[in-house]
């Protein structure tokens, strides 16, 4: 849906061997993934950040809180970029081993 609906996304993940073949596909579905070794993103919940929004999801305890607050989501936008420039320096290098997927 988000594809058809022409919304793109930028995300920061594991480096495993379906994150690496994740990343080939990422023009056609309107996305950029930067890839860094385990132990620099091992952090289990997913985060999204959109509009005035901020959603934490944690699959593994089945538990998702929602924040609406500009202020919120807008220190968390700057915080991502932050990480988002330096994912790139870990992402330009040659794939590491990855743990299994």
């Amino acid at each position: 849906r988000r594809t058809k609906k022409n919304i793109f996304i930028k995300a920061i993940l594991n480096d495993t061997t379906s994150a690496r073949e994740y990343q080939r596909h990422d023009p056609e579905l309107r996305r950029e993934l930067r890839i860094v070794p385990h132990e620099m993103m091992d952090i289990k919940p997913e985060v999204y950040v959109y509009e005035n929004k901020t959603a934490f999801f944690s699959l593994d305890e089945r538990f998702a809180v929602l924040i609406e607050s500009e202020d919120i989501a807008h220190a968390l936008k700057k915080l991502y970029d932050l990480a988002w420039e330096k994912a790139k320096e870990y992402d330009d290098r040659k794939p590491t081993v990855p743990p299994k997927s």
